[in-house]
């Protein structure tokens, strides 16, 4: 994004409107080969950093679209902003998988609601949610809350969203699009309807466990979160833990260490109350996670997650990830059999790579 700003920056200083149009078709261009040969295109020569594409980007369409309502081409002192570069390439990829999207996955916190909140029912998201789950299209929610296979926790988080499917009156098999992947990648349920109490209009809509053979069945590919050695799973978690324990002790941090089954956490709290951590000591810490976890020799791939919410605390989560929370459309994929060009996720914005060990956006 921020290669694409500098390319736009000539028609900017130069007050040349008509030439972002023909930026955008050259760099539609680029990523067309891009798609044909990823490891020799000129993209790749320019931009080494450059992942991968699942489809072409109509980026002159979009452009054209976005500046007839907010005319950046037209403006003499400000030149085309980062968000802008984003909202433009996130418009060409809803313009080049709409018509075939068969899976789409949010993020949680702070994209389908506010970090440590809830889903509520007066959303607007709900009704697009709804749409395209009427539309045929699987919607996943993604996060990193692991309540195990505990539907009613999760109920809790997306109550607004349940109460609006059964507000709509979607059937059965309309609402059992919606799914749920919880713990990053360790727990997968979907939306039940079960009859409704009396005096009700509707049925309740609910949360249940997919069965372990239909998305960790051995006859599937990829990763089977399910399947790993628990043993493995313990080491790694003791192995943090005691790097976590070690720098509250060491930093005098004000934390609380949490720990479930398949996750560690740390929190602000302890002995006296904190909004927040000190950054700098929790980059440390991160660090010291990554060097620790070194000793293992793993199948599968660890995540380190830094978030920091809205309420302006400052979490380090630490979460046994084989595909990185940004690839789970893969392992959601396999019940349903798109390919990644027809599945697509969707997040407030990317991190950094000091948040995230993976960042690969599967998007269609």
């Amino acid at each position: 994004m921020e290669w694409i700003k500098e390319m736009l920056q000539h028609s900017f200083v130069l007050h040349l409107p008509e030439t972002y149009h023909e930026t955008m078709l050259h760099i539609e261009s680029l990523i067309a080969e891009h798609l044909d040969r990823p490891a020799s295109s000129e993209l790749k020569a320019l931009v080494p950093s450059i992942g991968a594409f699942f489809t072409s980007l109509p980026l002159g369409r979009a452009f054209e679209e976005y500046d007839r309502k907010y005319a950046i081409s037209s403006r003499r002192f400000v030149g085309p902003a980062f968000n802008e570069i984003r909202h433009i390439l996130n418009l060409a990829q809803v313009m080049a998988i709409g018509p075939t999207l068969k899976l789409i996955t949010f993020d949680g916190d702070q994209t389908l609601y506010s970090d440590g909140g809830n889903f509520a029912q007066d959303s607007e998201l709900a009704g697009g949610i709804i749409n395209l789950l009427s539309a045929g299209v699987h919607v996943a929610v993604v996060t990193a809350a692991g309540y195990g296979l505990d539907g009613p926790k999760y109920e809790v988080r997306l109550a607004g969203l349940l109460r609006a499917i059964e507000v709509a009156g979607l059937d059965a098999e309309t609402a059992s699009r919606l799914l749920v992947l919880g713990g990053e990648c360790n727990y997968l349920l979907r939306c039940v309807l079960r009859p409704g109490s009396p005096g009700r209009e509707h049925g309740t809509a609910a949360l249940e466990p997919v069965p372990a053979e239909e998305w960790q069945g051995e006859e599937l590919t990829g990763p089977k979160p399910l399947l790993w050695d628990e043993k493995e799973v313990k080491s790694l978690l003791d192995i943090a833990q005691e790097s976590m324990e070690q720098s509250v002790t060491e930093l005098r941090l004000r934390a609380r260490i949490i720990r479930k089954p398949r996750g560690i956490g740390m929190i602000p709290g302890g002995d006296d109350s904190v909004e927040r951590l000190n950054t700098t000591a929790v980059e440390g810490l991160e660090t010291r996670l990554r060097l620790g976890l070194e000793q293992l020799k793993m199948t599968w791939q660890v995540s380190v997650v830094r978030s920091r919410g809205d309420s302006s605390s400052f979490n380090l989560l630490l979460w046994i990830d084989p595909i990185g929370e940004t690839d789970e459309p893969t392992l959601m994929a396999r019940p349903m059999d798109p390919t990644l060009s027809e599945a697509c996720q969707w997040a407030t914005a990317a991190r950094s790579s000091s948040e995230r060990l993976s960042m690969r956006w599967c998007c269609g």
